[in-house]
């Protein structure tokens, strides 16, 4: 009774800080220009994204809307990979600019991108254009994804859009329109799409959704193998899932996969946390996950299934929480076995607080850091164990973001256990031991070649 209700209190945290305190969980504002102002991290309420794919003159443009609120006056921070073409605040004309955030212990260079313009604190409006680069043609069409990778650093959503960063979950939007096509497109997402017109779609995203979940890829449908059908998911409702790829071939063995690791772990940690699953059987050798969406191969398809659950379930807020959900999707997806009995004093989570990459033993010492709690939760009471927690922590914890502090809050919580020393030790400790096993990594690292191969 006592864990129950510490588990509903905890539940009542995380509602809170999703709904009323987003900047709570960003990092500190910062100062720049040799003190000439603060660099502030904001609160981005929607943002609408109007993407034009011109096919003759193979260009892809985007104009962005973005409403956001900030509070403290300063030099907003949002990120881009690309220089826009226009930058416009409140209806004034500006720029952006790249700046770098305070180093800290051998963390490697970390970027953001501001506006030019320091704005007072309140509800904004930020416009940019920009073209995005990466967009495949050909005479008649037009292959475009949003491929991500949480392999290094800027490498989400903002290598395609501009955006904010992983603490904060809003609304978006796209308006998507091709001119100039004579080939039949098809567009695959994890958000609610809507045929507008001949060549015109929109996709709403759902409110819970951050810089890491988005899944769009449009490409010509001839050539793409598409397979539709439905999971009676264990809450009883039909779930709709596509898988394609671009290969023809026969779909049953990605179906069966797909279906049977999905009974597993709804069986384990509760009925699928989106209302569709989409994958793409093109991951060059490994994966990536969104919210409800993966591009994978059939060798890391559990695992990237796994990620719905945690990682784009339960969100990390930070960089340094990054590790978390790779361990939990390792831990009970593989591709590999723990072993409890290997846990190694490092640092995976005392980065910068400005770090923006994925601590690499998440995948090993990370996991087997987590069997071990598990044991450890056992010994105490023989009906805790860690895919217990998992169950317990989606319940509570799922469309939200969390940080490592209350992670280690929540497994205190349900084993009432003092983990304090355990986690100084193996998760802020101050050895960095990168993927000592030279194991293969279930994640793909997107850069233009795989870009080339897989849209």
């Amino acid at each position: 009774m006592q864990t129950t209700i510490l588990f509903s209190i905890i539940g009542l945290l995380y509602l809170n800080s999703a709904a009323f305190a987003k900047l709570d969980m960003a990092p500190p504002n910062f100062t720049i220009n040799k003190g000439q102002g603060n660099a502030v991290f904001v609160d981005f309420t929607s943002a609408d994204y109007e993407i034009t794919y011109d096919v003759k003159k193979a260009t892809t443009t985007v104009i962005s809307k973005i409403h956001f609120t900030n509070e403290e006056r300063g030099f907003p921070i949002f990120d881009l990979v690309e220089k826009p073409m226009r930058v416009v605040i409140d209806g004034k004309s500006t720029d952006s600019q790249i700046i770098e955030a305070p180093r800290s212990g051998e963390d490697e260079l970390i970027e953001f991108r501001i506006v030019s313009e320091p704005i007072d604190p309140g509800n904004h409006l930020l416009v940019i254009e920009h073209q995005i680069k990466s967009t495949q043609y050909s005479k008649g069409g037009v292959n475009s994804g949003f491929f991500m990778s949480d392999i290094g650093s800027r490498a989400l959503l903002e290598r395609y859009l501009p955006c904010n960063f992983e603490y904060d979950q809003l609304s978006m939007r796209f308006m998507i329109k091709v001119i100039g096509a004579t080939e039949e497109e098809v567009i695959f997402t994890n958000g609610k799409l809507k045929q507008e017109g001949n060549n015109l779609w929109s996709i709403a995203f759902p409110n819970y959704f951050n810089q890491s979940s988005v899944y769009f890829h449009i490409r010509e449908k001839a050539g793409t193998d598409i397979l539709h059908f439905e999971h009676r998911s264990i809450d009883d409702r039909n779930m709709p899932i596509t898988i394609y790829k671009t290969s023809r071939g026969d779909m049953e063995e990605y179906k069966n996969l797909t279906v049977k690791t999905l009974s597993k772990f709804e069986n384990l940690f509760g009925a699928f946390p989106h209302p569709t699953l989409t994958i793409y059987i093109g991951g060059n050798g490994g994966g990536m996950e969104y919210s409800g969406a993966t591009v994978t191969d059939a060798w890391a398809l559990p695992h990237e299934l796994a990620h719905s659950f945690f990682g784009r379930g339960v969100m990390p807020a930070n960089g340094n929480a990054g590790w978390i959900d790779e361990a939990m999707a390792t831990l009970v997806g593989g591709p590999y076995a723990a072993d409890p009995n290997d846990i190694r004093a490092m640092n995976m989570s005392n980065h910068s607080v400005y770090y923006r990459d994925n601590d690499s033993n998440g995948y090993t010492y990370g996991m087997n850091f987590l069997a071990f709690l598990g044991i450890q939760f056992s010994k105490k009471n023989n009906a805790l164990n860690m895919n217990g927690f998992l169950k317990t922590w989606m319940e509570i914890a799922d469309h939200h973001v969390t940080t490592v502090q209350m992670l280690q809050n929540n497994l205190e919580n349900y084993s009432q256990l003092d983990l304090n020393s355990l986690f100084q030790k193996y998760v802020f400790g101050k050895s960095k031991i990168i993927n000592k096993f030279n194991l293969p990594n279930p994640h793909m690292k997107i850069d233009d070649e795989t870009l080339t191969q897989i849209q």
